[in-house]
């Protein structure tokens, strides 16, 4: 009997008679107990997820099959949300990863096939939209990855508790305490997404100002686009902007222009430094600047600022949508142009459909100045563009298209 005992007991048997009907009565278990929706598991409504979503990338609307998935994950509450957070910040396999790093090197000596796409980004980017449909419920979770040694994974969660949008302070504070993070990635990651929360300005500035003389380029640019977002701008952070003005970064130059445009603080010195960027070598900076002049000094600007008119009809004639926008938003300023015109249309449907978040900003923001400085009403050609938008995924691009839309039924 003892003998059978200590046999038992042998590593390689205990595991066989022991470890594993024990794990697998765990997994079972886990399957049993795991909570449920209307019968499904969180697995099921990921699963069902992935097939209903709308295309990967873009502002499409979702089905109702999706929208009926993220209200599922709602309902499970944490163990659901868990489940679409750790879809969302899953990294790619290492070996992966090293094979896309050597790849590129390699592929100056012998040509590689393409590597096959996995389903992996897709499924991250429905976690990703699923998040931000739920809503202000995934906070706490996302807070809590926060605080992960993974800098991949702390970026990541920045990013859903900036698209979430104004009126949850929670996810706000944690975006300017991670400003201080150690990692430059989770830094300019924070930047990104942190204007879309309407921070304000007495509380986000003495986190920022000091970003906008980081080594990182990266850095450096969120940082200047974050202070436009502020205005009006004041100092400490307007002499530093206009010492960006001459930054070896394009973008940095471009939003150092546009933020130094939205302070209402006219001087010699400002004037000179964007009248010197109307010759930039780099176009949106170019573009930037003369806007910028088009808002500080209206129509003043067309007489002291020489080749003024001539940058904005670059801008107005561009194939960009995004620079059209720039352009239209001087001309506003100078009391000029008309939302209504067949052009501004299409440009406007453009920028409602693009992938970038501050582009689609940007288009309301500019829709918004020109009704009330013109003091002229939507067009109802564009108010139809405007309803589906109400229901974005973002929260910054809902609330500013219904307050769109409230002013122009009013």
């Amino acid at each position: 009997m003892h003998q059978k005992l200590s046999a038992l007991w042998e590593p390689r048997r205990f595991a066989v008679w022991v470890v594993l009907p024990g794990l697998l009565l765990a997994v079972i278990a886990g399957q049993l107990w795991q909570p449920r929706y209307e019968g499904k598991t969180s697995d099921e409504w990921f699963e069902q997820a992935v097939r209903r979503a709308p295309p990967a990338r873009g502002t499409q609307p979702e089905s109702a099959a999706f929208q009926e998935c993220s209200e599922a994950f709602r309902r499970l509450g944490k163990p659901g949300i868990c489940r679409v957070v750790h879809e969302y910040v899953k990294q790619m396999p290492f070996y992966l990863e090293w094979y896309d790093r050597a790849a590129v090197t390699l592929q100056k000596v012998v040509k590689l096939p393409p590597r096959r796409q996995p389903n992996r980004l897709r499924e991250s980017l429905v976690a990703h939209r699923l998040l931000l449909r739920i809503g202000p419920d995934v906070i706490p979770e996302l807070i809590h990855r926060t605080r992960s040694r993974n800098a991949a994974v702390r970026a990541r969660v920045a990013t859903v508790l900036g698209e979430l949008g104004p009126g949850n302070p929670q996810a706000q504070a944690c975006l300017l305490r991670i400003l201080g993070d150690a990692s430059a990635e989770v830094v300019y990651s924070s930047l990104e997404v942190l204007w879309m929360t309407l921070p304000e300005p007495g509380i986000a500035l003495p986190a920022i100002v000091p970003l906008l003389t980081h080594t990182n380029d990266r850095v450096r640019v969120e940082s200047t686009y974050v202070i436009g977002c502020l205005a009006p701008v004041r100092e400490p952070a307007l002499g530093t902007l206009v010492t960006l003005l001459s930054d070896s970064v394009g973008t940095v130059r471009a939003n150092a222009a546009r933020a130094i445009g939205l302070s209402e603080v006219r001087s010699e010195p400002i004037h000179a430094a964007l009248e010197a960027r109307l010759g930039d070598t780099n176009a949106v900076t170019r573009f930037r600047a003369a806007e910028a002049l088009a808002r500080l000094y209206r129509q003043e600007a067309t007489n002291r600022a020489v080749g003024l008119l001539v940058v904005l009809a670059e801008a107005e004639r561009s194939d960009r949508s995004y620079f059209r926008l720039i352009g239209f938003n001087a001309r506003t300023a100078l009391g000029e142009g008309e939302w209504s015109s067949e052009a501004m249309m299409d440009t406007f449907e453009t920028l409602l459909a693009d992938a970038m978040t501050y582009v689609r900003s940007e288009a309301l923001a500019g829709l918004a100045s020109h009704s009330e400085t013109r003091r002229l009403p939507v067009p109802p050609a564009i108010r139809v563009l405007l309803v589906p938008v109400q229901d974005n995924v973002n929260g910054l691009i809902r609330q500013q298209a219904t307050l769109l839309l409230e002013a122009s039924e009013r």
